[in-house]
């Protein structure tokens, strides 16, 4: 993944950065456009590049996989917990005895659980 970094505190992350090669068909676009036989005013035609290179540029951009990358102090805490029959009755009740300790104090932080069963 490639961070692209800004002056300002925006971070934008590419997940698929190899979709930016799509962009080398906006050249296509323009030329087609200078080629073209519409009969249109020139500021129609003007708009009609724009708005269809916007296009373009922004499916481009949803295929490279642009998101937003917000930084957070906030602390996120996951508990795996087996209750498969394998780990009985007894497992089982230390489980929900550590998470019954370590749950109560959600103030500072986000806590989840995922349960395994087979």
């Amino acid at each position: 993944m490639s961070m692209i970094s800004w002056p300002f505190p925006i971070q934008l992350e590419l997940s698929r950065p190899w979709w930016l090669l799509g962009l080398a068909v906006l050249p296509g676009l323009v030329y087609y456009f200078s080629r073209s036989l519409v009969d249109l005013v020139r500021w129609q035609r003007l708009l009609s590049l724009g708005l269809r290179g916007a296009i373009v540029i922004l499916l481009i951009l949803c295929l490279a996989g642009l998101s937003l990358v917000r930084p957070t102090r906030d602390l996120f805490v996951v508990f795996a917990a087996d209750r498969s029959a394998s780990v009985g009755e007894q497992g089982n009740q230390a489980i929900a005895a550590y998470l019954a300790k370590a749950v109560p104090h959600p103030r500072d932080r986000t806590i989840g659980v995922r349960v395994f069963r087979k």
